[in-house]
């Protein structure tokens, strides 16, 4: 399904899910949506690399629940594990569809604007470095491959939950551009 940006403003999104490969840009995304919509932004990748290392399992999923237990925020993230637990309270569900290339070439952009101290992310921990290596590279480049079709599937099992799938960037710039406008 692609998006009624009129819709999805009538109703009024709370508790919003942005997901999509790496290199989508998810973080600038969600950025721009929070501001328009004056929604908390957490993003996952922050949390869970908060201390430089990662929580453990128990106190990973207790930290998303009380962030999902909040009245209203925007979860920017993939984390499979766990993305049962923001789908069962979240109102709307964006998927950052985009074709392998983009995101390939996303990923590509933010290792060089990172190496030159153009753009520090968002969502990058103080003190953690973008990650370049090869097996990240090709999981970026194998993301639609791999797991498009299953991310789809498990949407599905949210039937209360609106998605909207965007399919490019452009459609990302309207739905953005439609918000701003009301």
């Amino acid at each position: 399904m692609t998006f009624s940006s009129e819709a999805v403003y009538k109703k009024g999104m709370q508790r919003v899910v942005v997901i999509g490969c790496m290199g989508a840009g998810k973080s600038v995304f969600s950025a721009r949506l929070g501001r328009l919509t004056g929604l908390k932004l957490h993003h996952l990748d922050r949390l869970f690399w908060r201390k430089g290392c990662e929580p453990g399992r128990r106190e990973w999923y207790e930290l998303q629940e009380k962030i999902v237990a909040e009245e209203s925020w925007i979860i920017e993230g993939n984390y499979g594990s766990t993305i049962g637990l923001r789908l069962r309270r979240a109102d709307t569900v964006i998927f950052l569809d985009y074709s392998s290339l983009s995101c390939f070439l996303g990923v590509l952009k933010r290792i060089v604007f990172s190496r030159l101290g153009l753009e520090r992310r968002p969502d990058i921990v103080e003190g953690c470095n973008e990650r370049t290596d090869l097996k990240f590279l090709r999981y970026a480049w194998d993301f639609n491959g791999k797991h498009r079709k299953g991310i789809l599937s498990g949407l599905k099992k949210y039937p209360g939950v609106d998605t909207i799938i965007l399919g490019d960037r452009k459609e990302s710039e309207k739905f953005l551009g439609s918000l701003q406008a009301h």
